[in-house]
């Protein structure tokens, strides 16, 4: 990684992605307008996804950041395996109490009657498993989160999104913030960033 402007964050690598999480209300979950729209709203089947540098978009849906969050939990406490006799490759989760805290924490802020896939808990082909472009530089913010529940409410709250760019090219957040993985970015106003950069 080369810096040679000031605050601004530049990679000739893969990936940058930002999650914007606004502070506002973090505990609306608790309000019976929300406890409504919970018990109204269509359930969501969360399956993870994959997320690398492209296309670069903006991830502004629940079920759309829902996936995200989901992926690196599972990338963060999966282990990855070769079988060499049989030239197969796959994961394995690595903490399940982890997994299941993990799960319990997003399936509240979901619609009733939405469900999270969960079957890694067993040897998982690499090539059905989701991911995100380096999925380590998650790692800090997944123990963050765990440390802190209220960021994964604030993330999941209809305010927040998720930014995701790629190559060389900075996103707007990041474009004005010194880089830093290791922690959560306070701004000025409503909104905290962590900034996934590699």
């Amino acid at each position: 990684m080369i810096q040679i402007r000031d605050s601004i964050f530049e990679t000739n690598s893969s990936s940058t992605h930002a999650l914007c999480i606004s502070m506002d209300n973090f505990y609306r979950f608790k309000t019976p307008e929300y406890k409504q729209w919970r018990k109204q709203a269509n359930p969501l089947h969360i399956v993870g996804g994959e997320y690398g540098r492209s296309p670069q978009r903006p991830l502004v849906e629940l079920e759309e950041k829902a996936n995200y969050l989901w992926t690196a939990v599972l990338d963060i406490y999966s282990d990855y395996h070769w079988d060499n006799e049989n030239k197969r490759s796959y994961y394995t989760c690595n903490n399940k109490d982890k997994v299941e805290w993990w799960k319990r924490q997003i399936l509240d802020e979901l619609p009733e009657g939405s469900t999270l896939k969960d079957n890694y808990y067993d040897e998982y082909d690499v090539r059905d498993f989701p991911w995100i472009d380096h999925a380590a530089s998650m790692e800090n913010f997944i123990k963050i989160c765990e440390d802190n529940p209220r960021y994964i409410h604030c993330l999941l709250d209809d305010e927040s999104f998720i930014e995701i760019t790629g190559d060389e090219y900075p996103n707007f957040i990041t474009a004005f913030l010194p880089y830093n993985e290791e922690q959560i970015i306070n701004m000025p106003g409503r909104y905290s960033v962590y900034i996934k950069g590699n």
